[in-house]
């Protein structure tokens, strides 16, 4: 049986998770607050979660704080947080760990938990091998911040339909400037220390979004999956 397809206001809702995600990365207030009234509170909470240590990657000293801005759905707060891309040196280490941060996330998961239960931390599967990167690179640089991308919701932009939505999947579009693989956590982070945020930022913004299409059919999009 063809597993049914969930289509909220003309996108699947990887595709909102995926706005969720990438909106955190370039601290876009608008489209985290549109992509949770999409996908609710609760998947939202596990989304940013996630986002914590894959991108804010806080201090140690600050890891309670920032949790509990996701806690609070504090946006502000959380996008004004400088991610890892922005902090000279941090990035290429997080991305020299793949390897074992994904054989730890396979291997010791347990130990993971633990660790994560022992803080008072619940940590989605998804996000075990930066629970890991984190744990080991311990982060000290505490108090570092951004701006805030103050952008409008305008529509979906067509940077978040990368492989981890079913558009993405349909239409063979593998990464987008805020993908999540390593290389391009690698690539986003020398953009943004050569160039800064905004940049980043007019490049996804001014590129045409994606129409919300509430009559869009299931198949229309995943005839190709």
């Amino acid at each position: 049986m063809k597993k049914k397809i969930e289509i909220i206001d003309g996108f699947s809702k990887s595709a909102w998770k995926s706005l969720a995600v990438k909106a955190l990365r370039i601290g876009w207030v608008a489209g985290l607050e549109r992509a949770e009234a999409a996908i609710g509170k609760s998947d939202m909470r596990s989304v940013l979660t996630c986002g914590v240590f894959e991108d804010i990657f806080p201090a140690v000293n600050e890891i309670q704080a920032t949790m509990s801005e996701v806690k609070q759905r504090n946006y502000s707060a959380l996008c004004a947080r400088q991610t890892h891309h922005g902090r000279p040196g941090i990035t290429e280490r997080f991305c020299q760990l793949e390897p074992r941060a994904v054989h730890a996330a396979e291997h010791q998961y347990k130990r993971l938990w633990a660790f994560a239960k022992e803080r008072n931390i619940w940590i989605p599967i998804r996000a075990l091998n930066c629970w890991w990167t984190w744990l080991h690179i311990a982060p000290t640089d505490s108090g570092v911040r951004r701006s805030i991308d103050n952008s409008p919701w305008l529509g979906m932009p067509i940077e978040m339909i990368d492989s981890h939505t079913r558009e993405g999947k349909a239409r063979g579009v593998n990464t987008t400037l805020l993908s999540g693989h390593y290389h391009k956590h690698l690539e986003l982070s020398q953009i943004v220390q050569a160039h800064g945020w905004e940049y980043v930022r007019n490049i996804v913004h001014s590129r045409t979004p994606e129409p919300e299409q509430r009559t869009l059919q299931t198949g229309d999009l995943f005839s190709n999956i």
